[in-house]
């Protein structure tokens, strides 16, 4: 198997965008494609995520090695590089202020099972347009620019496991799962974006009844069948809802006019009663 092989087979939303591909980056929250994925004139493939992710964290995220990167002839030839350690602090806050982007627009916590915050996920508008989302995470008691070590707690993980009669909405992105939440739902995602769910620890939904709501894109339902394949081998109800009235590459937090929501509403209400019925029958 040659390096391109080996690599588009851990990004399978990977899309052909003129000599190389286009994806999804799996070291933050990449609502559009912001990873370019080319092939060297050596044979090595090259990453570059252009909200600025390091190259080892988007390596680090579906579990590749610079190594991976290289023809087997020359793996042996080129050591890894010594990349420099994130720097311990004090808080979230300071590990936030660290990035030098200055005050996020949005922040989203994770906590653990006992309660403690564990993760922040915090997000920035760039000038123009689009947006750069940067991780930090409690690591060996110090706070650290880098994404949670696995197995990685979901978000709003206390009030999904408080919540057993209701039916969880599964969405990509902390943003959707807010929307929902805002609107009465029990509502959670996953760290890191489309191609990171298997580090998330989806045990706490064992059992329970899921909609799962795909982005409007590849690497959305690719995330959704993921997601789906690890809640059934949970005993979990799966039930994959695709919403009307979605743009290409948008999610339920697009849905901000009444008359969208509405129809979209319908749609849920009826993905929970045949659930319901179901378990009950």
């Amino acid at each position: 198997m040659t390096p391109i092989d080996l690599v588009l087979e851990h990004f399978p939303g990977a899309r052909r965008s003129g000599a190389g591909w286009s994806a999804r980056c799996p070291a933050h929250d990449d609502e559009r494609p912001s990873l370019t994925i080319g092939i060297g004139e050596d044979g090595r493939v090259l990453l570059r995520c252009h909200s600025g992710c390091p190259t080892r964290q988007v390596l680090d995220s579906v579990g590749l090695a610079f190594a991976d990167l290289r023809p087997a002839r020359d793996r042996q030839l080129v050591p890894e590089p010594v990349l420099k350690e994130s720097p311990p602090f004090a808080s979230a806050e300071l590990a936030i202020q660290a990035y030098r982007r200055g005050t996020p627009q949005l922040v989203w916590a994770y906590k653990n099972e006992l309660g403690d915050e564990v993760g922040r996920i915090a997000r920035w508008s760039r000038p123009g347009g689009g947006k750069m989302v940067r991780p930090v995470s409690l690591i060996d008691g110090a706070w650290r620019q880098k994404a949670m070590p696995s197995p990685r707690p979901l978000y709003r993980l206390a009030e999904v496991q408080s919540q057993w009669q209701q039916s969880v909405f599964v969405v990509e992105g902390e943003k959707a799962a807010e929307v929902l939440h805002k609107r009465g739902l029990v509502a959670t995602t996953s760290a890191g974006g489309s191609s990171a769910a298997s580090k998330s620890d989806w045990t706490p939904l064992a059992g329970q009844r899921i909609v799962i709501l795909p982005d409007n894109d590849q690497a959305g339902r690719n995330y959704a069948e993921e997601v789906s394949r690890i809640l059934s081998r949970l005993n979990a109800v799966v039930t994959l809802v695709e919403l009307p009235g979605l743009p290409a590459g948008g999610d339920v937090a697009d849905l901000f006019e009444p008359s969208a929501w509405s129809a979209a509403r319908k749609v849920l209400d009826r993905a929970i009663d045949t659930q319901r019925k179901g378990r009950n029958s």
